[in-house]
């Protein structure tokens, strides 16, 4: 295996000292501490994941292409997990869309399917990761955000400037119909947001060019970066028609500076490297330049930023002395800013990374006196890799230690350094970026004339960097230029995921650029951005905790897991018995090990699922024991506070305004498919206060029924039975029926006719109004009726296939969603040996459709802005992929971007322009 080629166990490295007993005992204390490390490493590989997406915008009616790549550490094929989850999180910190993604080999592809009954138009952060994952908290996720627009036709637009002095805000909105004329004279509504908050509401005309010119002045409470106008039309019957605008804000008075000491801490009499990071308001890098000035106003070090705002200095603190930066701001005016404190005594450690040196320098220094306190230990991690380890012990009366390290013992990537005391302190630490120039090289190469409404031949040749053929995993997207900006570098991929940003905390802004280059530029760029980002994720007390347990399993398939307890003592050879709620049903059963524990693999592919398990005796009899399911628990999704991407409608340019405008036909046509003849167009979207139920079931959506009665509704209806809560508040309702129709019953996601098949019709009714009379209006939280066909056709397609197959729309039964308190239907009252399950929707592949034909214009093909996807090529043994895809008729450029994996320590990326003729 890689991992072998980088694992060294323990290097001694110290400088000559006079030996004795306690030196001794040092020094067997600190190389236990390099073991101890080197197994919490071995104890938790590290994961990593990058997700390759078509494109970088979306509508909320749009299907997000995607591919997961799954690998450890070292870039292998990780052996830990078997599920991926992907979230669509709004910028509330609202997770409105989850599903599991079941992974093979460290890849798996698929699509997330936007409702825009659910996705509204905004920000969100596409965020991937598996259970093991959690271990190393959020900012080891993979994350991408992203804009989705809506597909209303009657949008507006909005030109944006903005100017500001101070506390003073001047902003300039000129307001355009969809077909671009202005606004003339409309009653506007425009209000000052920061999240919940809202600073100022004011009603404003605009003129006849559609402009309207606000001022007003910035609390001193507000976060420029945060704001947003909210201009609103006040005349709309049924709703008002908004434009929601973030503003950036960038007053150089207000550019955040910080500074981060190299290994973590200055110490007085000890030089360091002091990194430093430069943010606008609206959260981007902005360069600088500054002076750090002692109690004298005296110069004693000059910086300016290389990249972003970043950049770095060296430094050395005098004891009994106080500093401060003054810093040159962009508008010429000079700013002091709080330069860190300094120990008295201490250590520091720091690492030259020069570009074309084959060898790192590292260097440790110490206050005098202080080394004299015993033996330390120096290790070496990369890609949770224990690469290397030292016991070092400072000469007597000398507090320094210098040595080589050659780059040949790390792989390419992040090196974390960490030197501990002999007690297992972190003392300081510091990360740099090793390369040693791995990459898959992917050559695309197109037949020699492109044409309009042609196929296009694509030769793909992967090489490693010696030039030899790699086999792996790729996937492409090809999109439209004329309707999607593909911008170099700033886009995700999965060389910058993998080899850097994944040991990155927070946003990185540019990732690509950082290996658009080679040189001592690009190697100090990188330095920096280690230095002011970097970030640990584990908890040095966790590693030397021999009774550390892992707060999250690896997931290795889609599985169902829990054991058997008794006054909680583990049961052993229980028979436990699983079975679907929804057809075509499952079942499966096994026995609790000595520990109580059982699990139900190998389980057919369900989109969304609900599992009843039942632990019975050898006699297949109901008896006194508890069935504790083994439930996923997804992380904290927090309000996102970083930069806000801008809608389509701000400023849009002819990109943008194709995108959207192709995106209505496209739906359109789609309409038009689905429902023939019908007339149906997209309507005007208004916004309208919508009644929901937490925690619904409901397929189609939260709130999306034909009538809806909430909690403040059952609360008023008193306390009566759910029957007769049924009678008074669902419209029609009788005998189980509705306006003489079927009616079936669904309690939190469980349709009641699962439980109990009788052969006799009057059974059924005894059976139903046995369990409805098992609940009380207090224990229900809310009911949603489903009777169109809009709304009832996913549930029959889900609990009666059968139906939707043999009859019209007109004989479908009608549901009733019932969503308890509890959540857990009828099973959680009376039985424990008996639980239900619900995981997190299974995301399947599914086929992006590719035309065989040339298309004619106006057809769907011809509007849709991804081209091509196919997340499943594979490289042959020589290294070579051919690639089929069809231009449209209409003269335009496209982008096409590669991504994959040879699965075995190596990632690649490449992005090429084509122009058909």
């Amino acid at each position: 295996m890689r991992a072998l080629l980088f694992r060294i166990c323990l290097l001694l490295t110290f400088l000559p000292f006079n030996s004795n007993a306690q030196q001794a005992v040092n020094i067997a204390a600190a190389k236990q501490l390099i073991t101890n490390v080197d197994t919490f490493m071995r104890r938790m590989p590290l994961e990593k994941v990058f997700t390759h997406t078509d494109r970088p915008y979306y509508s909320n009616t749009d299907t997000i292409w995607l591919k997961n790549y799954v690998l450890d550490g070292l870039l292998e094929y990780s052996k830990q997990s078997g599920i991926v989850y992907a979230e669509l999180v709004n910028d509330t910190g609202r997770v409105v869309m989850q599903q599991a993604m079941p992974v093979f080999t460290g890849i798996n592809w698929g699509q997330m399917v936007l409702d825009s009954t659910i996705v509204s138009e905004g920000n969100y952060t596409l965020r991937t990761y598996t259970n093991w994952m959690q271990n190393l908290g959020p900012e080891s996720f993979y994350q991408q955000r992203l804009y989705i627009s809506s597909t209303d036709e009657s949008n507006r637009r909005v030109n944006v400037g903005i100017r500001a002095v101070k506390d003073s805000v001047e902003t300039r909105l000129q307001i355009l119909e969809a077909d671009g004329s202005p606004l003339r004279l409309q009653d506007m509504q425009v209000s000052l947001t920061e999240g919940r908050k809202t600073w100022f509401r004011e009603r404003r005309q605009t003129d006849l060019e559609g402009k309207v010119n606000l001022e007003f002045i910035l609390s001193n409470n507000s976060d420029a970066g945060k704001l947003t106008l909210i201009a609103r039309d006040r005349n709309k019957k049924g709703g008002a028609r908004q434009l929601v605008i973030p503003l950036h804000i960038d007053r150089p008075a207000y550019t955040d500076v910080q500074f981060m000491p190299e290994g973590g801490q200055l110490v007085a009499g000890l030089t360091s490297i002091v990194g430093f990071k430069a943010v606008s308001e609206s959260g981007r890098g902005v360069n600088i330049k500054g002076v750090i000035r002692d109690s004298r106003k005296q110069s004693v070090a000059k910086f300016s930023s290389t990249h972003n705002g970043m950049g770095s200095f060296q430094f050395t603190p005098l004891r009994g002395e106080s500093y401060s930066a003054f810093i040159s701001l962009s508008d010429g005016s000079t700013k002091q800013y709080e330069f860190p404190q300094f120990k008295q005594e201490g250590m520091v450690i720091n690492v030259k990374n020069n570009y074309a040196d084959s060898a790192l320098t590292l260097t440790i220094q110490a206050s005098a006196g202080l080394p004299e306190h015993g033996a330390y230990a120096l290790v070496a991690e990369s890609g949770g890799i224990m690469c290397y380890g030292s016991v070092l012990r400072f000469r007597d009366s000398v507090a320094f230690v210098r040595t080589r390290i050659s780059k040949t013992i790390f792989p390419t990537g992040v090196v974390r350094f960490t030197l501990l005391t002999i007690k297992g302190r972190p003392v300081a630490e510091r990360m740099v970026f090793i390369d040693h120039d791995d990459r898959i090289n992917i050559s695309m190469i197109a037949n020699d004339k492109t044409r309009t409404a042609d196929s296009v031949c694509l030769s793909v040749k992967a090489t490693d960097k010696y030039g030899m053929p790699v086999q792996g995993s790729f996937s492409i997207a090809v999109t439209d230029d004329s309707q999607v900006k593909m911008e170099n570098n700033i886009m995700p991929d999965i060389h910058s995921r993998m080899y850097l940003t994944s040991a990155i905390k927070g946003y990185v802004e540019q990732p690509g650029w950082y290996f658009s280059g080679k040189g001592e530029a690009f190697n100090n760029a990188i330095d920096n951005l280690l230095l002011t980002q970097g970030w640990t994720g584990y908890n040095w007390d966790d590693v030397f905790n021999t009774k550390f347990k892992p707060a999250y399993n690896a997931e290795r398939s889609v599985a169902v897991s829990g054991r058997v307890v008794r006054l909680n003592k583990p049961q052993a050879n229980i028979p436990v018995v699983l079975i679907s709620t929804k057809k075509p049903i499952v079942v499966r059963d096994t026995i609790s090990d000595k520990f109580g524990k059982f699990t139900f693999t190998d389980l057919p592919p369900f989109d969304t699922a609900a599992f009843v398990v039942e632990a019975k005796d050898k006699k297949g009899k109901i008896f006194a024991v508890n069935v504790e399911l083994d439930k996923f628990i997804p992380p904290a999704a927090t309000a996102f506070t970083g930069a806000l991407i801008d809608p389509w409608y701000v400023n849009s340019d002819s990109t943008m305004l194709s995108y959207h405008q192709k995106n209505i036909q496209y739906q359109k046509q789609l309409n038009d498919m689905r429902y023939p003849g019908s007339g149906k167009m997209l309507q005007e979207v208004v916004i309208k206060a919508k009644k929901v139920v937490k925690n619904s079931h409901n397929l189609n959506g939260n709130g999306e029924a034909d009538q809806l009665v909430d909690e403040a509704e059952i609360i008023k209806a008193g306390d009566i039975s759910l029957i007769d809560l049924l009678y008074k508040k669902i419209k029609g309702f009788t005998q189980y029926r509705l306006h003489g129709r079927a009616l079936k019953f669904v309690i939190d996601g469980v349709e009641l006719d699962f439980l109990y098949d009788p052969e006799v019709q009057r059974d059924y009714y005894q059976f139903l109004t046995f369990n409805l009379n098992a609940l009380r209006a207090s224990d229900v939280k809310g009911l949603e009726l489903l009777e169109n066909p809009r709304y009832s056709s996913k549930y029959v397609g889900s609990y009666d296939p059968e139906i939707l197959i043999a009859s019209s729309s007109m004989d479908w039964p009608a549901y009733i969603e019932i969503t308890t308190w509890s959540g857990n239907g009828l099973f959680s009252r009376n039985n424990p040996s008996l639980s239900i399950i619900r995981p997190v929707p299974v995301s399947w592949p599914k086929q992006y459709y590719v035309p065989k034909y040339t298309p004619e214009p106006g057809t769907l093909t011809e509007l849709r802005p991804t081209v091509y996807w196919k997340p499943d090529v594979v490289t042959d043994a020589n290294g070579n992929a051919e690639i089929v895809f069809y231009t449209k008729k209409k003269r335009t450029n496209y982008t096409i971007v590669m991504q994959g994996a040879n699965l075995n320590g190596l990632v690649g990326t490449s992005a090429i322009k084509l122009a058909a003729q």
